[in-house]
């Protein structure tokens, strides 16, 4: 391949001045200089057209209409772009300043149909990074158990147009567009830099209405299916497990919608619903376990996590303390609670310490698979429609 590649980026945007203008800054202050930037407004009704026009003229393209959401706006802006990789960045989140010079580089080296790197996640005060170096597809599409953010990722503009020839309405487009690149046998390829290039807002705006994300998952893969047949027996090992992932998920949303008392008649007990219990893993999904746990009266001894950082501090009102304490629990019961990325590593942990021997042992998958299988979706979809959750 000859020449410098040229990068298009994509900014979807309805009604967030407060954050647009970092993101733009984020992509006119890049190290690489090969790259142009299209904005799509939604019709925004305050100033973020204002914001816009503060920059137009270092865009190629931006323009203020109606569409039907960012992946219909992506679609729009695709005539538009020169480049021959296309990134999409959130209104809310921002790229490092030497991010399309990494990826440029990887590129011209893999000639991948999906390029993609790090992320850095930030909730407020609280930063994680996503290492993607180590991403699987077959983990992504196969079990659910490991994801891209769209916003860390480059796509040959080819593959892109050819994906919005084809039916794309559901609210997780970029899922979609992914499972068609792996189930056509697609090169994916890891930047191989250590360093983030995407900073991705959590909590904020283009993260709003998870429950539908979740929901919208299963119908992502149901369409996925339908299209690609012969993906059905490769699929059809992992059913189970992805049932599980899904069933974590939606958890804590039943919470949001029944009383304690008609979550008991309807959820008779838990599996660990007559011993004491510690929690391994203080995360989201510990957290999710642990409320749930309350609202049946099960008693929580504490958290265990391996982050020592933790150590002293509570959550839910619960204390976090070294899984070393776990040697002493005779006879307790140890809820895994973390996402599948970690569930493989911590029983293994679990088994070295010798802990097998001494305790029950349950994962929250299981937990949350015998909640959801009591309840359904009907109720959380009720409640979505009417404002409820989101």
């Amino acid at each position: 391949m000859k020449g410098n590649v040229k990068i298009t980026i994509v900014i979807a945007v309805r009604n967030m001045p407060e954050t647009l203008g970092r993101a733009i800054e984020s992509v006119l202050k890049q190290t690489y200089p090969y790259k142009e930037l299209i904005v799509m407004d939604g019709a925004s009704t305050d100033d973020t057209v204002d914001v816009i026009r503060k920059y137009e003229d270092q865009l190629t393209y931006w323009v203020s209409e109606p569409d039907r959401g960012p992946s219909n706006a992506i679609s729009k802006a695709l005539p538009h772009a020169s480049g021959e990789l296309i990134g999409f960045l959130g209104a809310d989140d921002w790229y490092e300043p030497y991010a399309l010079e990494l990826v440029a580089a990887a590129y011209q080296e893999s000639h991948a149909d999906l390029s993609y790197g790090n992320m850095m996640t930030r909730d407020g005060t609280v930063s994680e990074l996503k290492d993607l170096k180590k991403f699987s597809p077959d983990k992504l599409f196969m079990e659910g158990t490991q994801w891209i953010g769209a916003v860390c990722a480059f796509a040959k503009k080819e593959l892109l147009e050819a994906n919005y020839k084809k039916k794309n309405d559901v609210l997780l487009t970029d899922y979609l567009f992914f499972l068609r690149l792996y189930a056509e046998g697609r090169k994916f390829a890891h930047i191989g830099d250590d360093r983030h290039i995407t900073n991705f807002s959590i909590g904020g705006r283009t993260t709003s209405g998870i429950y539908r994300a979740i929901r919208d998952t299963e119908v992502v893969r149901k369409q996925f299916l339908e299209e690609y047949p012969h993906m059905r027996d490769k699929y059809v090992k992992y059913t189970e497990r992805m049932e599980k992932a899904y069933a974590m998920g939606i958890a804590d949303y039943y919470r949001k919608v029944l009383s304690k008392e008609q979550y008991r008649e309807y959820v008779k007990e838990l599996p660990c619903s007559n011993e004491d219990c510690i929690l391994f893993g203080s995360g989201k999904q510990g957290k999710d376990c642990a409320r749930l746990m309350k609202i049946f009266n099960i008693r929580i001894e504490c958290f265990v996590d391996n982050n020592s950082s933790k150590w002293g501090k509570e959550e839910e009102g619960i204390p976090i303390k070294s899984p070393e304490i776990l040697k002493e629990a005779v006879g307790k019961c140890v809820v895994v609670t973390p996402s599948w990325d970690y569930e493989e590593q911590i029983m293994e942990q679990l088994h070295t310490m010798g802990i097998k021997n001494t305790c029950s042992i349950i994962n929250y998958s299981d937990i949350a698979i015998q909640v959801y299988r009591a309840l359904g979706e009907e109720m959380l979809d009720d409640a979505w429609n009417k404002g409820l959750i989101s």
